[in-house]
């Protein structure tokens, strides 16, 4: 099945990890986060950041991971982790 061009694995993913954001372009909307499983920087859009949270660099997050076709990965469903 295809939805706008990207076939349903593409939302599939509901695996959530952990990451802490690495770098934010606040002029260009995008950003990148670092997982904690080390397994390398994940691009982000600012449209994806869940309740129009405000984040900035160093903040925790959790978020899930697609693959956008092209062997790289896209956070989407990316949410700050609650100050204990």
């Amino acid at each position: 099945v295809q939805t706008l061009g990207l076939s349903m694995s593409y939302y599939a993913k509901t695996k959530r990890y952990q990451g802490v954001i690495s770098k934010l372009n606040l002029m260009r909307g995008f950003g990148f986060i670092t997982p904690d499983n080390g397994s390398g920087d994940v691009f982000v859009h600012f449209s994806e950041i869940q309740n129009n949270a405000m984040v900035q660099q160093g903040d925790s997050v959790t978020f899930q991971i697609v693959d956008r076709g092209d062997s790289k990965r896209k956070a989407i469903k990316v949410s700050p982790l609650a100050l204990n």
